[in-house]
Order: structure tokens, then C-alpha cells, then sequence
């Protein structure tokens, strides 16, 4: 790294900063769906895992099946994150394409690309 510019380095850096809240900004305005139980259960959460929504029928609370409560819950929460992995992945892929100078570039600053 014999021609190493602190400044260019700190400017791409605050580019990246911008490129990741732009990113979080994306992640939270989506939303991942889940139902089970014949939807007796459904979950709604945005792309940072926050639940925003959880619609329980009342065909379920008057069973009165605490286990099976649970199981359905616990089912409708891992089904969703399973839809988030693939939203995060997904949207980091995108983000990654539309960005593609900015990262080559900070690699090539951190000696990444050297062969």
C-alpha cells in the first residue's frame, strides 16, 4: 500500500456508512409472511426480524391447547425466519450489484485484490 491516502480511505468509508443505513433502510420497509394451522396462525415481520404483526384466530384461543398455542407459534416464527434469510440474502446480493465500484474500491484500498 505505497500510495495510501487517509482521506480517500475515510471518504469511501463514509460512502460504505451511507451503503449499509441505505441497506438497513431497505431491510425494514419489507415485510416476511408466515401461517400455520391453516392460518390459524399468522406472522408478519420486517426485514430486521421485528415482528409487526401476529394474528392468533379464535378458533385456537377457544381450544384452550396451550402445547399446541406454543408449537403454532413457535412454527410461525421459525417459517418466517426462514423468508427473512432469504429477503436478507437476496437484498444484500442487490445492494452488492449496485454497488459494486464503491466495494472494489475499498477492497483495493485494503490490499484485497493484491495478487
Amino acid at each position: 500500500m505505497e500510495n495510501f491516502d487517509i482521506g480517500k480511505m475515510m471518504e469511501l468509508f463514509g460512502n460504505f456508512n451511507q451503503l449499509l443505513d441505505t441497506f438497513t433502510r431497505k431491510l425494514s420497509s419489507k415485510t416476511v409472511e408466515s401461517s400455520v394451522g391453516g392460518g390459524m396462525v399468522k406472522l408478519t415481520m420486517n426485514g430486521l426480524g421485528k415482528v409487526v404483526r401476529l394474528e392468533i384466530d379464535e378458533e385456537l384461543i377457544k381450544m384452550n391447547d396451550k402445547s399446541m398455542m406454543e408449537d403454532m407459534l413457535s412454527a410461525a416464527i421459525n417459517l418466517a425466519m426462514e423468508e427473512l434469510k432469504k429477503l436478507f440474502q437476496q437484498s444484500l446480493t442487490e445492494i452488492m450489484e449496485e454497488n459494486l465500484p464503491l466495494i472494489n474500491m475499498i477492497k483495493d484500498m485494503l490490499g484485497g485484490n493484491e495478487e
